[in-house]
């Protein structure tokens, strides 16, 4: 996969960064002094650290200060993603994907991968559920009449609850 775009928010001096491209051949950060340079490299790299100690977010140390009196009223007892990702699938990992879930399965190259102060790393594909479905009856050896049976049973049993 490759990093297309990110957004980081609510991570130390950044509050949001809007989505920013990452271009394979020119990325570039520039900015001030204590403008955000380091933090949003930061907030990158924790979604996949190298080393486990770097891995989590913490509220205390890591969420701007000016506003961690305010968390609660702010995000509603939610924790607010941090960083957000989008990234692009190779031909081999689509491949990958189609030969597990079936052609069609992706409704796009792109899959969001995400991670906020509960530490939850959240990814996203879009998936063409109506083709992964047909792909694992097709391969499954059940027939359309098979099908139609269980769902008639299952309607049936629902109609006497």
């Amino acid at each position: 996969m490759k990093l297309i775009r990110a957004q980081i928010q609510n991570f130390r001096s950044v509050e949001d960064s809007g989505v920013f491209k990452l271009d394979e051949h020119t990325t570039c950060l520039v900015g001030k002094n204590e403008a955000g340079k380091t933090a949003l490299l930061t907030a990158l790299y924790r979604l996949n650290p190298i080393f486990t100690k770097d891995e989590t977010f913490d509220r205390q140390k890591d969420y701007p200060r000016r506003y961690l009196a305010d968390y609660e009223e702010r995000h509603h007892g939610k924790d607010p993603k941090i960083v957000t990702t989008w990234w692009e699938l190779e031909a081999a990992e689509k491949q990958k994907v189609a030969s597990t879930l079936g052609t069609g399965a992706l409704a796009s190259d792109e899959i969001e991968v995400s991670k906020g102060y509960d530490n939850k790393t959240d990814w996203n594909p879009k998936l063409n559920e109506e083709a992964i479905v047909g792909h694992f009856i097709a391969t499954s050896g059940l027939t359309v009449y098979m099908t139609k049976r269980k769902r008639s049973s299952r309607q049936q049993r629902q109609s006497l609850h």
